[in-house]
């Protein structure tokens, strides 16, 4: 209150900007480290803290989120009716969050007690060391879960040969070449880390093998629903070992298909058939090395180029000119639904993440438009959590007024959930 009375004293017009900077920077502001969460809170400041709300201007706009204005009067009995008007259960709307958000918050939640209640049953198990029976027990479904991925994965140990003689050199390919040569050999390390871990704790519990530090360490691990260490400093994935044996093994499965189109004359990026950027162990990177082969095409410097993105493909293209455009696939969307061309509010029953139809991206010098008039920009998260930002993408949007709904809304994508 101090803030406000500071920009307002005087009687003078109140300084808006003054007060929006008070707020954004020494009040709130220092305490956010997500950019997005910053651009959340400065549209909620603009919504609030400006001439239309406050009845200052020719236009009157009510409080966002409700049909609420703010009365032009001093009278104190003005205000507590409103507030007496409110109703007692506060609405998604009051927010400006989605219909949804209840059912999202209430699986959100439901996942959390779940997993701690897990957790403390686990943990309890574990504590008495090194028990063959229960160690059978417990960690049986996941040595079956893996001589299952395994036999189901001819593709990938057909492969090993080959991806173990070329190892991580550059073969002169295409920088996108040779980050799916990497790729390859990283998901083939992977599956190989992971087959003799469980391995040596199979033979431990055939009877076959000692019980070594290591192999008590892994199933220690894996007994709390845990990955290991080894694992875990390997590749940052999913956090139960079920989750992350399939996802391993999936996505080396899949690198292996997108080497085998690097090696086709028409390569990875040409053809109907999006990719996903989940498919890949780390698709940040993947970004970067279609970035440096727009560069060398355009014969220019990485610095120079920003990453635009469309749903319109034949636009992209023609204003990519020599850049290689990306046909990316698999995202999901949370806060709204998207059919390529605007986005439309859910409903309370609707599901918290829908999929988007597959989005071109492409690398273009800075001074290059983009692909839409107007637009918003939208935060790629690798997943559900929001915690690993991946990239930036424009949505088209029919002004700011739209944007910042759906910035209100808490709009954003995933690679995966």
């Amino acid at each position: 209150m101090d803030v406000i009375s500071l920009a307002t004293k005087s009687g003078a017009q109140p300084q808006w900007p003054l007060l929006l900077g008070l707020l954004d920077d020494a009040i709130y502001g220092g305490r956010l480290d997500n950019p997005f969460d910053a651009q959340l809170l400065v549209t909620f400041l603009r919504r609030l803290f400006n001439p239309e709300t406050v009845g200052a201007g020719g236009k009157v706009r009510p409080l966002p989120g409700s049909k609420v204005v703010v009365p032009t009067t001093a009278h104190r009995n003005d205000y507590v009716s409103i507030i007496q008007a409110l109703p007692e259960t506060d609405t998604p709307a009051l927010f400006s969050l989605p219909d949804n958000i209840d059912r999202t918050a209430q699986q959100v939640n439901s996942t959390r007690v779940i997993a701690q209640l897990k957790a403390m049953s686990l943990r309890a198990d574990a504590a008495a060391g090194f028990n063959r029976a229960q160690w059978q027990a417990q960690l049986g479904p996941l040595l079956r879960l893996w001589d299952q991925l395994m036999a189901g994965a001819s593709a990938l140990k057909g492969a090993m040969k080959d991806i173990r003689s070329r190892g991580t050199a550059d073969q002169g390919g295409s920088p996108i070449e040779n980050f799916i040569a990497l790729e390859r050999y990283k998901g083939a390390s992977l599956v190989a880390l992971i087959d003799r871990t469980l391995g040596g704790i199979a033979r431990v519990l055939k009877g076959t093998d000692t019980l070594s530090s290591g192999v008590q360490s892994a199933g220690a691990a894996l007994l709390t629903d845990t990955i290991p260490g080894s694992w875990d400093a390997a590749w940052e994935g999913p956090e139960a070992p079920m989750d992350y044996c399939r996802a391993v093994v999936a996505k080396a499965l899949a690198i292996e298909g997108h080497w085998q189109k690097c090696q086709s004359p028409n390569g990875l990026l040409e053809g109907s058939a999006p990719l996903e950027l989940a498919s890949v162990f780390h698709p940040g990177t993947f970004l970067n090395a279609l970035r440096q082969q727009s560069a060398r095409a355009l014969g220019t410097s990485m610095d120079t180029l920003k990453a635009v993105t469309s749903w319109d493909a034949a636009r992209l293209r023609s204003a990519a000119g020599a850049a290689p455009v990306a046909l990316l696939g698999g995202l999901t969307v949370q806060g709204a639904t998207f059919d390529g061309s605007r986005m439309s509010p859910v409903t309370a029953e609707a599901p918290a993440f829908r999929s988007v139809p597959p989005m071109c991206l492409a690398w273009v010098p800075k001074d290059s438009p983009m692909a839409y008039s107007s637009y918003m920009e939208a935060p790629l998260y690798m997943t559900g959590e929001r915690t690993k930002l991946l990239a930036r993408l424009q949505l088209p949007v029919s002004g700011q007024d739209e944007a910042d709904t759906w910035v209100l809304a808490g709009l954003a994508l995933f690679l995966s959930v």
